[in-house]
C-alpha cells in the first residue's frame, strides 16, 4: 500500500497546510490501518508524505473530505502524526463525519 496507486494525475493539486480540521468524529484511538500506509498533507496523491504508519499504529479519526479518487480521512496517530489517508485504506472506510 505504501506505493499507493497510479492515481490520476492532477494538473493543479492544492495541498492544505492550515487550518487543520477539528476532531469532529469524537472516536477514540483504535487499530484502523489495513497495512503500511502513507499519511499525507492533503487529500491528493501528489501531496507530501508526512509519515508512514502500519497496522500496529493506533489512530484517531477526525473527519473526512472529498479528494482525489474519493474520500479521505484526516487523522492523528497515537504518536502525534496528523494527516490525510485515503478511506479505502482505513477500517470502516474512514471517518463518518464530514470536515
Amino acid at each position: 500500500m505504501v506505493g499507493q496507486s497510479a492515481a490520476s494525475a492532477s494538473a493543479a493539486v492544492v495541498c492544505p497546510t492550515t487550518p487543520t480540521p477539528s476532531d469532529k468524529d469524537q472516536s477514540s484511538y483504535f487499530y484502523a490501518l489495513q497495512g503500511d500506509t502513507n499519511i499525507r498533507t492533503g487529500p491528493y496523491w501528489g501531496c507530501d508524505i508526512v509519515n508512514t504508519a502500519g497496522r500496529n499504529n493506533l489512530v484517531d479519526y477526525h473527519c473526512y473530505t472529498d479528494g482525489e479518487d474519493g474520500t479521505w480521512t484526516y487523522l492523528r496517530t497515537k504518536n502525534t502524526v496528523y494527516g490525510w489517508v485515503w478511506d479505502p485504506y482505513l477500517s470502516g472506510d474512514g471517518s463518518g463525519e464530514r470536515c
